[in-house]
């Protein structure tokens, strides 16, 4: 069986001598040049989008300067800016790499989970496992690992308004829900299994598919503005209507939900920022502290704002060029953008009302195909085709063994002071219930696995689950830690009683879950390791590791 290691996502080299530099330090990595003649010192690279002005180096009384940054695991390039012009590479470190236009050098250095720099300097053309396929050990059995994307919203939806509060169903949807399970097309032999919660459905279907739809064109990517706003005005979220107002009208309210408020169309990751290096310049107008003020952009700058706010939440499959949508749209953004020799996207063409209006109807294309998607590459048991097989939550997204019994936390967390009794079973029931019903009128066909709000689960609640039709859940390590008898590993499902028949529970590896989600993210790919010439072989000697994985 082919195993995969996390080995290669991280690749370390053998450290330079203690004189070289930059530097791990408390509180950071630690950048220095020695030139007693400059006026002014800069460090650019990866981890600023190469900005002469954000990160100025400090002079001290021996002529150095210096600048400590706080950098996430990685591999990074850089120079220091002299006097607002001179680049040159850091004469201190010997590891350098052509620059993303091989027109010159850049300094390059490897930042390592356990806060140490390590310098690449010179290495062998990289080698390539082209089927990235490794023999087991014979006295092992190979591990069967179930990839489970949890794809879940909280309902931002006011009751009060009929409007949802926040955009993040909408973004993520354009950003990860449909190119996640698109892609697979092109792996055929890769199945998972995706979650989609009944809270993320609901607000998919009713606020932006149902009430989009009547008023967009997907062949001319056009939207009755009139018309919609008319009906759905303030009933989907804030920054539809922000897109679709024209800019020169903004008032107060509006300024606030562009650039103020907690959540505004600056609320993006530095990942994804650095990617478009003129919606960061836009970014870097925002005072450090205190209110922004109403005449902080303007009118033209703020039309850009809003646009961006859309197109930077796209998959960059729809930058490059046209992707067929699986209800035969189609959406393709390269008119807009262009990629350049630095691995960045920059405007074609000018932002226009007409633009921003065109953005919502691109979003709604992309939403409405989220659930077909889905559905066209679903897994069916009964004729084992398909590579995705879709489950769900309860209903609400609830801690269901809380609302069986909040007592039940006793058994796990018997020290805890405990509020009042507060036991429902009917409710928990009610909860999974209307969340297979819920998906069996979507797909079609009821769900066959469930996973729980925050990966809760007690003995009482699983017989509720088997009862609507699931046959298997899961759940955490940590959960299993605690759980009777002792010491039992998560690397194969288990089976609970649960009324007249059993039910499978697994239980996720938190750690590897928690570096997928959370930190594998920040790490340069293949491409660019390839430009570093690091090998696998070389990673695996770095780490003290034998050159033969057993």
């Amino acid at each position: 069986m082919s195993r995969t290691h996390c080995l290669f996502l991280l690749p370390l080299l053998a450290v330079f001598s203690a004189a070289a530099q930059p530097r791990a330090i408390e509180g950071g990595v630690q950048f220095s040049l020695r030139d007693s003649l400059a006026k002014s010192v800069a460090v650019v690279g990866d981890f600023n989008g190469w900005s002469k002005e954000e990160t100025p180096m400090a002079k001290g009384n021996n002529g150095i300067w210096s600048a400590v940054l706080q950098l996430r695991p990685g591999i990074y390039q850089y120079k220091f800016v002299i006097d607002g012009s001179r680049y040159v590479v850091d004469p201190g470190n010997p590891a350098t790499v052509d620059n993303y236009n091989k027109t010159a050098q850049n300094s390059a250095f490897v930042s390592t989970d356990e806060h140490v720099i390590l310098l690449t300097g010179e290495a062998p053309a990289l080698k390539v496992n082209p089927t990235d396929a490794y023999p087991s050990a014979p006295d092992r059995k190979p591990v069967y690992l179930n990839i489970i994307w949890h794809q879940h919203q909280p309902l931002y939806a006011n009751p009060e308004t009929d409007q949802l509060t926040g955009p993040w169903v909408r973004t993520h949807a354009t950003k990860d829900y449909y190119d996640m399970a698109a892609m697979l097309r092109g792996y055929p032999n890769v199945h998972c299994n995706i979650n989609l919660t009944s809270s993320l459905l609901l607000q998919l279907q009713e606020y932006y598919v149902d009430r989009m739809g009547p008023f967009v064109n997907t062949r001319t990517n056009r939207i009755n503005v009139k018309g919609f706003m008319k009906r759905w005005g303030g009933k989907t979220d804030p920054w539809i209507d922000l897109a679709l107002k024209p800019t020169s009208t903004f008032g107060a309210a509006d300024k606030d939900l562009l650039y103020r408020n907690g959540w505004n169309a600056f609320g993006i990751g530095e990942v994804m920022i650095g990617r478009f290096p003129e919606y960061r310049a836009l970014r870097n107008k925002l005072p450090r502290g205190g209110r922004a003020p109403d005449d902080l952009f303007s009118e033209q700058e703020m039309r850009e704002i809003k646009f961006w706010f859309y197109l930077a939440h796209f998959d960059p499959d729809f930058l490059a060029g046209p992707v067929k949508l699986t209800d035969g749209s189609v959406c393709n953004l390269s008119d807009l953008v262009e990629l350049r020799a630095d691995q960045k996207y920059y405007l074609r063409t000018k932002v226009t009302e007409q633009l921003c209006q065109r953005m919502v109807a691109e979003a709604y294309k992309i939403m409405a195909n989220v659930v077909p998607v889905h559905r066209a590459m679903r897994y069916v048991p009964e004729k084992r085709t398909g590579q995705i097989e879709v489950i769900t939550t309860p209903y609400y997204h609830p801690i269901l063994p809380l609302i069986y019994d909040s007592d039940l936390a006793r058994t796990c967390q018997p020290n805890d002071t405990l509020p009042s009794r507060f036991s429902f079973p009917e409710d928990a029931a009610a909860q999974v219930k209307k969340a297979v019903r819920m998906f069996n009128r979507i797909f079609g066909a009821a769900p066959t696995g469930m996973w729980p709000g925050e990966g809760s689960v007690a003995q009482p609640v699983l017989s509720i689950l088997r009862s609507n039709g699931i046959l298997w859940t899961a759940s955490d390590v940590k959960v299993l830690a605690r759980s009777d008898p002792p010491n039992q590993p998560n690397t194969s499902p288990y089976r609970f009683p649960a009324g007249d028949h059993p039910i499978s529970v697994l239980f996720r590896d938190t750690e590897l879950s928690d570096k997928i989600g959370f930190k594998y993210q920040e790490y340069m790919g293949a491409v660019f390791k390839a430009r570093l010439g690091i090998t696998p072989l070389q990673v695996r000697r770095a780490r003290g590791l034998p050159d033969k994985i057993a």
